[in-house]
């Protein structure tokens, strides 16, 4: 680790990120897991293939869940964030650089390009053509010179609740596409590029949604759209309060997305 040595660094140290070296300030270390592990997805290799155009999908009705994964990326930038709000002297580019609502409008933003209509809270008897399960990882760099990248993967899948695939998984994965962007930081380090880097990985989805379509897994026994009819009067045993029962669905219908995301995680 660097020291600087003279006296006038000292007022040039909240611009220059704590000597340069960004993760000493706060921790960027996340301990990101498998999502197919946590959300129980599991896929049946019997199923056929089809594809469907731009044009298709550009009507259809999408529901879109984040993973864990990205609950960790929103409080990793969140605490970022929160720490060069405060940093006296820190520059305003990477205080936007590290908020993450801008970068979850931006993800949103981009999937709203590709689709007729997408929903972040599933609705009681709302139809959807598609599920999606959004993972979205970041590693910012260190210092200037280093490489921020980030990882977004989309996982397309059937609800399985009411299907014969109930009892094995809650999710049958039918495709999925993955991507990565990154920056490199500059020097002086004014941002982490992350924005940089999110934009990246969203190009290559977008081109490909408006130039490929998407070829998916397509079972016969599992009727398009699916409703959230049968989850609204699911209830089950919360594994951290075994003996209290939780509702997936609030008194005005909509699915609550951390309740549905424990229930997606409950061990078979």
């Amino acid at each position: 680790m660097k020291k600087n040595v003279l006296g006038i660094a000292a007022a040039v140290l909240p611009a220059l990120f704590c000597s340069g070296l960004l993760a000493s300030c706060v921790s960027t270390n996340v301990d990101y897991a498998n999502s197919g592990d946590e959300m129980v997805i599991q896929q049946d290799s019997s199923l056929s293939e089809k594809t469907f155009a731009p044009e298709e999908i550009k009507k259809w009705n999408v529901l879109v869940l984040d993973t864990e994964n990205t609950s960790r990326t929103e409080k990793m930038l969140g605490e970022l964030h929160t720490f060069f709000v405060k940093q006296l002297g820190a520059d305003d580019r990477i205080r936007a650089d590290t908020d993450y609502e801008t970068i979850h409008a931006k993800l949103n933003k981009s999937l709203e390009k590709c689709f007729n209509k997408v929903s972040y809270e599933g609705v009681s008897s709302e139809s959807y053509d598609l599920i999606l399960l959004r993972d979205f990882q970041a590693v910012p760099g260190s210092k200037s010179g280093k490489t921020t990248t980030v990882q977004l993967t989309y996982y397309f899948v059937y609800a399985t609740v009411g299907t014969e695939y109930e009892g094995s998984c809650q999710f049958l994965y039918r495709g999925g596409l993955i991507s990565e962007g990154s920056g490199v930081l500059p020097y002086p380090p004014s941002s982490y590029r992350l924005h940089d880097s999110v934009d990246a990985a969203l190009g290559v989805f977008e081109e490909s949604f408006s130039t490929e379509g998407l070829t998916l897994c397509c079972s016969d026994t599992i009727s398009l759209p699916q409703q959230f009819t049968g989850v609204a009067s699911t209830s089950w045993v919360p594994a951290e309060n075994p003996g209290q029962k939780s509702r997936l669905v609030s008194d005005d219908g909509t699915v609550s997305v951390d309740l549905l995301r424990k229930k997606l995680q409950r061990q078979k």
